[in-house]
């Protein structure tokens, strides 16, 4: 806002009065231009209001699973009270059954998030226990189940509540190893993003833990346990199949000879109505027992990518046996089998990623604790592997760095709007140059540049191209009085680390100091980059840097 009078302006600075009334006529926004319209103002004050009631709930949600166990217990014990009291209501019909739907899914809701929040699986076995109990108890208590059946029927009925119980218990299981599987992969992603200085921290802290460790004697190896000793075979899939072909013998064997003896066949089974319970019963457990065996082979091989196919070999095996015509088992029960393809692929490729998560999961979880315990085998473990991301390949590496001459005298008693668009505009005429010769810029200290070339030639024709083009660039692109002027110095060698991640590396020391030895518009280069260009003609310098000899380029522009 411009409070003085035109006339004043106008008389201070030496200017017409109508032409200081234009230009603060120009500059100065009318107010409606600045204010909010009420529907803006409305949308962004319910955003914020859904955002601030999110976070809210959130923390909410968060302090009441903080102890997974008491909120479980207590869930179950609040959702097996209202569903007594409901069921006991005076409420009927849709009403009933809508007011027991919403209370029983709320619970179930909040079970699943602290499940997937905390992440360990026998908090979702814990949950199917309950589930089972919860679902017994509650329907004894109401006696709304009980009393409309026979009463010899009961234990179908129970043993059907304590297969629901199950069920719940594995979506639970699945939710945790979900859930521990996406934090273990964000802590792999952060990781992977540690920097270089973060990586070299952690190294010289876990030396310094494992030096306090093995001050106490020798070392003694760790034997393997069973799993570790499974996963190390090499004939680990032939495992497998052997316990596919194990579970397959069972099948037939027990579920073959019972439904042999009472005459039962698979159809009969299928049918329900014309099976015995008993065999029901039966094909439940073989079921469980195969369902659970295969959990136990993808655990077992200690990733997703060796799971899936390890879980698929065993189905394949488990089937294997099948064709003996023995009880409810035959050529024709194989051929019934064919129908359920799609059904067993999406359960082997379930079982077999979840098994696998949760293996990965617990492996992490294990190298966690051996860590905490100052286990001297992971901590050389972990330190072996940051040396490894922090020492690469060793890789030749060409660095040139470029420095404007005399930059303070340019910028004093210049306008700051001109300084500031001049420099950037040599920033960008660095960054255009360095990529046409195939090199990156990763710092712009200052007035200089620091530039990485993969060959010392492109290093070179990159500062030649940089002199030549600056009188165009004076010319043209900048908008200070005083010319651009730079100095350029080049060295090249071998490095362990992206130069872009050790900015203290010695290539980039040598080539500064080589700089600021570079006449001003010259091009000064190490021994390393003359001897790697034995036609570039070059003039050795009185003075070496770190007992590198120093050479100036006779023809800095490249020019014949």
């Amino acid at each position: 806002m411009v409070t003085k009078a035109p006339a004043e302006i106008a008389e201070r600075f030496g200017l017409e009065e109508q032409f200081v009334s234009s230009v603060i006529d120009a500059i100065q926004s009318p107010e409606d231009s600045t204010r909010q319209l009420d529907f803006q103002k409305f949308i962004g004050g319910f955003c914020a209001l859904f955002v601030n009631g999110w976070r809210g709930a959130r923390d909410i949600l968060k302090r009441i699973t903080a102890k997974p166990v008491p909120f479980i217990v207590g869930s179950f014990i609040a959702m097996a009270s209202y569903f007594v009291l409901v069921a006991l209501s005076p409420l009927e019909g849709n009403l009933k059954i809508g007011a027991l739907n919403i209370g029983i899914l709320l619970g179930i809701v909040l079970q699943l998030i602290c499940l997937f929040r905390h992440g360990k699986a026998r908090y979702g076995v814990l949950a199917g226990g309950l589930a089972a109990l919860t679902n017994i108890v509650t329907i004894g208590v109401t006696n709304n189940f009980f009393r409309n059946y026979d009463p010899a029927q009961t234990p179908i009925y129970i043993l059907g509540l304590s297969i629901t119980g199950f069920a719940y218990g594995i979506l639970g299981i699945i939710v945790s190893v979900s859930g521990a599987y996406l934090a273990s992969s964000r802590e792999t992603r952060a990781d992977r993003n540690l920097t270089r200085q973060e990586l070299l921290d952690r190294v010289f802290q876990l030396e310094t833990r494992f030096k306090e460790v093995s001050k106490g004697g020798s070392i003694l190896e760790r034997p393997k346990n069973l799993i570790d000793r499974a996963r190390s075979l090499r004939s680990f899939y032939v495992l497998s199949g052997g316990v596919g072909l194990f579970l397959s013998m069972i099948d037939v064997a027990v579920l073959g000879s019972y439904t042999q003896m009472v005459g039962v066949s698979f159809e009969q089974l299928q049918n329900g109505a014309d099976s015995p319970p008993g065999a029901l019963v039966m094909l439940l457990v073989i079921a469980l027992l195969g369902l659970v065996v295969k959990i136990a082979i993808g655990y077992l091989a200690g990733s997703v990518r060796r799971a899936i196919p390890a879980v698929a070999i065993t189905q394949l095996m488990q089937m294997s046996l099948y064709f003996i015509p023995w009880g409810m088992y035959g050529p024709s029960h194989l051929a019934s089998l064919t129908n359920y393809v799609p059904q067993t692929v999406i359960m082997v490729l379930v079982m077999g990623f979840f098994a696998g998560a949760a293996a990965e999961v617990d492996d992490r979880s294990f190298r966690k604790r051996r860590l905490r315990n100052n286990d001297p085998a992971y901590l050389m473990a972990e330190i072996v592997r940051l040396q490894w991301r922090l020492n690469v390949s060793t890789q030749a590496a060409c660095v040139m760095s470029v420095d404007v001459a005399g930059s303070t005298k340019m910028k004093a008693q210049a306008d700051p709007l001109r300084v500031e668009y001049s420099f950037r505009e040599y920033q960008v005429l660095v960054d255009e140059i360095t990529r046409r010769y195939g090199g990156a810029v990763f710092s712009t200290a200052g007035d200089g540049a620091i530039v990485a070339f993969e060959s010392a030639e492109n290093a070179v024709q990159a500062g030649r191209a940089l002199q030549a083009t600056m009188p165009d660039f004076n010319e043209r692109r900048s908008r200070l009085d005083r010319r651009f002027r730079i100095r350029v110095g080049i060295h090249s060698g071998e490095t362990q680390a992206q130069l872009s991640e050790a900015p203290f590396n010695e290539l980039i020391d040598i080539a500064a100091h080589i700089e600021k030895m570079a006449p001003v518009g010259g091009i000064a280069v190490s021994e390393a980059v003359a001897s790697a260009m034995p036609e570039l003609q070059v003039v050795e310098m009185a003075n070496k840097v770190n007992e590198h000899s120093v050479y100036f380029v006779s023809n800095p522009t490249g020019d014949d």
